[in-house]
């Protein structure tokens, strides 16, 4: 019962200053009913589409002729040296059709060496973790750029030369599929740039050095080798709403202060 007093003083208390500026009270109770309209009002002469449809995207070779042609004429680096990552990317070099490969004894020479030498030149560095007859563990080091940039793609920010891989989503998502004028999913282009071809010939290199002839069976049998992005539902692609979320906490904090 006391805490029901003190909330009903609480109450008349505000009452009483409020009826002493009328305008004020006035002006703080127009002013959200203002932008309440307004926000009434702009959404109901936008439009947005209405997806009905699941979006599907076309399927990608790994090993298509453009990604082929990125990577004529360049070299790979690999460590460390030994013999079966040299057999290993031997093995490599004639599955892609004579692309160039370099040994190094530590990832701190390879890595050197790329910095040296000339970067258009050389597409990446695999670096075996583990290689043995029943484990394979490697790691790709790529340019701090991705080489390849999407049609659809526009670089307006520094951060947006990197792989982007900080987030696992972008800071602001908007509606619908990410990129879904892209097959292959958009920036930073892990296909356009050679990562899924360089994982898949590594994987497969591996397999021949293991199992040479069932797995030259296996493959004869197998011409080609696709990735397809994941179906999306049906979606209201409305960017009203899209940009409300952001601008309606500001809205709320300005008609509070």
């Amino acid at each position: 019962m006391f805490s029901l007093n003190r909330l009903w003083l609480l109450f008349w208390k505000n009452y009483k200053l409020r009826i002493r500026h009328p305008w004020i009270l006035l002006f703080e109770i127009a002013v959200p009913c203002l932008f309440t309209i307004i926000l009434v009002v702009v959404r109901s002469i936008t439009t947005f589409d209405r997806i009905t449809n699941t979006t599907t995207f076309q399927q990608r070779e790994i090993q298509g002729l453009s990604v082929i042609y990125e990577f004529q004429n360049k070299l790979v680096l690999f460590g460390p040296r030994t013999n079966k990552t040299i057999e290993l990317m031997n093995i490599f070099s004639t599955l892609t059709q004579g692309i160039k490969v370099k040994d190094f004894e530590t990832e701190d020479e390879m890595v050197d060496y790329y910095v040296q030498k000339d970067s258009d030149s050389i597409r990446c560095g695999v670096w075996f973790n583990t290689l043995t007859n029943d484990s394979l563990d490697f790691k790709l080091r790529f340019s701090f750029a991705p080489k390849a940039l999407s049609n659809d793609f526009e670089f307006t920010q520094v951060n947006q030369f990197t792989w982007l891989t900080a987030r696992n989503f972008p800071m602001f998502q908007k509606p619908g599929p990410r990129t879904p004028s892209s097959d292959e999913g958009g920036p930073p282009g892990y296909l356009s740039n050679g990562f899924l071809f360089i994982q898949h010939y590594i994987s497969r290199a591996y397999a021949y050095q293991q199992k040479p002839i069932e797995t030259r069976k296996f493959f004869n049998h197998v011409h080609s080798y696709n990735v397809l992005r994941f179906p999306y539902p049906p979606y209201n692609n409305d960017q009203f709403m899209f940009s409300l979320q952001f601008m309606f906490p500001m809205i709320m904090m300005i008609i509070s202060v």
